[in-house]
Order: structure tokens, then C-alpha cells, then sequence
């Protein structure tokens, strides 16, 4: 089956099982962007059974080294990989969900910024209402 086809009909899938429009745009944007790497890559469509884990592991590569995303974004990206993998393993259109077998994208852990008295002072005294202002000074302390 080609990969487009598949692409199809797992979107049909999303929509049944009522996924929001946003997850449905977001996977099919992923999918339509490894659907155009792998056809520049061998230079013809792709079929569903001939990807390799090799071909997703140079995807996620790919996207990291000449795109440029970020930790976040290319998880999001092996999260729909998974997801795609996982359909097409249990509608029986592959014979193993090789994108299991794709490492994890380690996310850096952020420290959290708060504001300091002086910032928060400058807040409340910019808030004209008087129940908004009070909210403020509760959440604050």
C-alpha cells in the first residue's frame, strides 16, 4: 500500500474516533512532511511495507539537522510516527509497529521564572479594578 493511502485512511480513522481538527491537521502536516522525505530520498512513492526503522531514525535526523526543530517538536513528531505505527499495526497494514523501536527525544527541563516582589508590586498597582487587583495579591501570596 502506499504510504499516501495509508496516510488517508488513518486521517479517516482520526475523524471517526472524533480527534480534534487541530490533532488531525498536526499529524497529517507530519505525515505529508516524512511522506516528501522519503520520496526525495528514493525518488518515487513510498510504500507503507518497505520503510525501515532506519528510514524514520534518518527522518527525526533530518528534521533536527537540516530543519532545525526543536526537542519539542521533533517529539511531537515521533509521537506521531507511534501513533501512525500503531494504527497501521492494528489494522493490519504492517507486520510490526517499528516506530516502538525509535528512541525517545530528551526534552530539557526548563527552570521556572517567577516574579519577583518588586515586579508584582508594579503589576497590581497597573490593575485598575478593584476585584481583578484583589485576585492578583491572593494568587501572589
Amino acid at each position: 500500500m502506499l504510504l499516501s493511502q495509508a496516510i488517508q485512511q488513518f486521517d479517516q480513522y482520526l475523524s471517526a474516533i472524533d480527534r480534534s481538527e487541530e490533532t488531525r491537521s498536526g499529524y497529517q502536516k507530519d505525515l505529508t512532511q516524512l511522506h516528501r522525505f522519503l520520496e526525495e530520498r528514493y525518488n518515487c512513492p513510498p510504500y507503507l511495507e518497505d520503510i525501515q526503522l532506519a528510514d524514520l531514525e534518518a527522518y527525526l535526523s533530518w528534521l533536527k539537522e537540516e530543519k532545525g526543530y526543536a526537542p519539542a517538536s521533533r517529539s511531537r513528531n515521533l509521537y506521531t510516527l507511534r501513533s501512525f505505527y500503531n494504527y497501521c499495526y492494528k489494522k493490519e497494514l504492517v507486520d510490526r509497529n517499528i516506530a516502538l523501536s525509535l528512541e525517545n527525544i530528551k526534552l530539557p527541563h526548563k527552570e521556572r521564572q517567577y516574579l519577583s516582589e518588586e515586579e508584582v508590586n508594579e503589576l497590581v498597582q497597573a490593575i485598575d479594578h478593584d476585584l481583578i487587583r484583589l485576585v492578583v495579591k491572593f494568587l501572589y501570596f
